[in-house]
């Protein structure tokens, strides 16, 4: 792999670093919103049960971005062989 293309190949794994990075504060801050929510923390409550709805989004955006950052890595590794 040429100099250029290993360049390219960590700006592709820094942004998608990046992204895990933005999508776990954004999981943690909605958790936070939900903790906060007025008590029951339960399903009767739905103050509770729309921010934790939210905090399940943000969870998922996140496991997406670490799939994404691996998928990214993994063929990285595979080309730099």
């Amino acid at each position: 792999m040429s100099t250029g293309g290993k360049r390219q190949a960590l700006s592709v794994i820094d942004a998608a670093k990046q992204r895990v990075d933005t999508a776990r504060r954004a999981a943690d801050n909605s958790l936070d919103r939900a903790k906060a929510a007025p008590k029951p923390h339960e399903i009767s409550n739905p103050a509770f049960v729309a921010l934790f709805e939210a905090h399940q989004r943000d969870r998922e955006m996140l496991f997406e971005a670490m799939r994404a950052l691996e998928r990214v890595q993994s063929g990285s590794v595979s080309h730099a062989r």
